[in-house]
């Protein structure tokens, strides 16, 4: 038995349009219209706190304010603004009908991924679902996540691989031992994952 850990953003949908309009109704509210959606693709997979600050400045005040007017977009309307990507629900079952364990391990916050997950009926496939603490000041990034998917799951490292698409993933799984696997229909690209 193998556990295969997962990240939410790159693997399960492909949630670009609700993250990015989620980041423009947030920075509406500090007066700013982005309307470059290629630029905004930056916010999906990194904390929104790092974000924020990386891309327009934020202090980490305004960071933490910019993420809680993200998620009352996110929350009601951007969280179910994605689709599936094709074989993913085959993936999983043959992962589970080989005996394999299946671990979400995401920086989303984990009160959403739930509601992703049943949205799309994909809850029944993983044994085990980690996300980030919803404030950003707790649990919210990679390692701090995968930390707590390796306790809550019991996996072990060395009989584990974690899956993603950007660089975090990577990183993360590297500080803990697992094997990584960077896919290529996320949103990192092939030198961002090799690199990581």
């Amino acid at each position: 038995m193998r556990n295969f850990f997962f990240d939410l953003d790159g693997t399960l949908t492909d949630p670009g349009i609700g993250i990015t309009n989620s980041v423009m109704y947030a920075l509406k509210k500090f007066g700013i219209v982005e309307t470059d959606r290629k630029k905004l693709s930056a916010f999906i997979g990194p904390p929104l706190v790092d974000s924020f600050a990386l891309y327009y400045g934020f202090s980490e005040e305004e960071g933490h304010e910019a993420t809680r007017r993200f998620q009352e977009y996110f929350s009601r309307k951007g969280i179910f603004e994605n689709v599936l990507y094709d074989g993913i629900p085959e993936m999983l079952s043959a992962l589970k009908q080989a005996g394999h364990r299946v671990i979400l391990a995401t920086s989303k916050p984990e009160i959403y991924s739930l509601r992703i997950l049943k949205h799309f009926h994909l809850l029944s496939y993983f044994d085990c679902v980690c996300g980030a603490t919803l404030d950003e000041k707790g649990r919210f990034r990679k390692e701090d996540v995968l930390a707590y998917a390796l306790e809550k799951s019991a996996a072990t490292p060395e009989d584990s691989f974690m899956i993603g698409d950007r660089r975090f993933d990577m990183e993360a799984g590297n500080l803990f031992g697992l094997t990584t696997v960077g896919i290529l229909y996320g949103y990192g690209d092939r030198e961002e994952l090799i690199r990581a």
